[in-house]
C-alpha cells in the first residue's frame, strides 16, 4: 500500500483517468501507462529545477489523457490541496521530507506507473482500468455503509 498521504492524490488521478478511460473507449493500459512514465519524468525535471515543456503526445488518446490529468493537478495545485506534506517532517520519503509539488507528483506517477504495469501484466489490456473500477465501487460501497 502507497503511504497515506499519497492516497488522495493517487485516487484523483485514477478518477481522472478512469473517467476519460470512459470517454475514449480505445485507450488500453499501455497508452496510460505511457502516460505516467512521461508525466513521472516530466515532475522529476521540474523537480531537480530544470523548465520543461509540458508532456505531449501525436496520438490523440494519450494527448487527451495528458491534458486531462495535468488540468487535475492544477485544480489541486490551485487549491492547495497536498501543500500540507510539503516539508513536513511527518510526511517522508526515503526518511527525508518532500521537497516541492513537484516531487511528489513525481512519486505518484512512479507510484501508478508500477501499478498499471502490473495489472495490465495480470489480467489484460485493460486489467488496470478493470482494476480501478473495481477499488473505486468498493470505496463507494464502504462509504455508503457509514
Amino acid at each position: 500500500m502507497p503511504p497515506e498521504y499519497l492516497m488522495g492524490l493517487l485516487l484523483h488521478i485514477e478518477v481522472v483517468v478512469l473517467d476519460t478511460c470512459k470517454e475514449n473507449p480505445s485507450l488500453i493500459d499501455k497508452d496510460i501507462e505511457f502516460v505516467y512514465q512521461k508525466l513521472e519524468r516530466y515532475f522529476k525535471t521540474l523537480a531537480s529545477g530544470k523548465i520543461v515543456d509540458e508532456p505531449s503526445s501525436t496520438f490523440k488518446n494519450k494527448e487527451i489523457l495528458i491534458d486531462a490529468i495535468l488540468d487535475a493537478l492544477d485544480e489541486r495545485d490551485e487549491e492547495n490541496m497536498d501543500d500540507f506534506i510539503i516539508q513536513d517532517v511527518n510526511y517522508l520519503y526515503d526518511n527525508k521530507t518532500i521537497p516541492s509539488i513537484d516531487y511528489l507528483n513525481m512519486l505518484a506517477f512512479k507510484r501508478l506507473a508500477k501499478s498499471v504495469k502490473m495489472w495490465r501484466k495480470k489480467d489484460g489490456r485493460k486489467g488496470y482500468q478493470n482494476y480501478i473500477a473495481d477499488f473505486l465501487k468498493k470505496l463507494d460501497e464502504d462509504e455508503d455503509e457509514d
